[in-house]
């Protein structure tokens, strides 16, 4: 797997994040000391796939090789990108929209999407043509990558 510092940054803030709700959880199991069984059982399988993603997210992050966005191909989609995208919401008819990447949400523009977002995470070192869903507050968001151009400077 190759990644750039930022989807580096990216994924140790990620790891960090489920770190935190397996620490939260293990509060919760805690508390309930096995008095409510079914909570507890519920509370100790979401632990444990917890876990299991938080070692694959380890393991990603420590075979990574690191690379430079300036390595990437020109299909690949990074920070600075201006996106063409058809994209799906739901059962909403489809619409092309253009979005620039950025790694600082600016809430002056809002054609900029940050990496950090759901959106910008899941379009991050896609491939120009990819098909992908997007899980978001508003629903499933199905998503075709049309075209980029190199928008920003990074």
């Amino acid at each position: 797997m190759k990644l750039t510092k930022n989807s580096q940054k990216s994924k140790k803030e990620r790891i960090e994040e489920i770190a935190n709700k397996v620490a939260e959880i293990q509060l919760k199991k805690d508390s309930l000391k096995k008095k409510d069984g079914v909570r507890y059982e519920l509370a100790e399988k979401e632990q444990q796939a917890l876990l299991l993603l938080l070692k694959n997210e380890i393991n990603e992050l420590e075979s990574a090789k690191i690379i430079s966005e300036l390595e990437l191909p020109d299909n690949i989609v990074s920070v600075g990108d201006t996106l063409t995208l058809l994209t799906k919401l739901n059962n909403d008819p489809e619409e092309t929209e253009t979005i620039t990447l950025v790694e600082e949400f600016d809430p002056n523009q809002s054609e900029y999407i940050t990496i950090n977002s759901p959106l910008g995470n899941a379009l991050y070192l896609q491939k120009v043509g990819s098909q992908l869903i997007c899980n978001i507050p508003a629903g499933s968001l199905k998503i075709t990558i049309l075209e980029k151009t190199k928008g920003l400077k990074r």
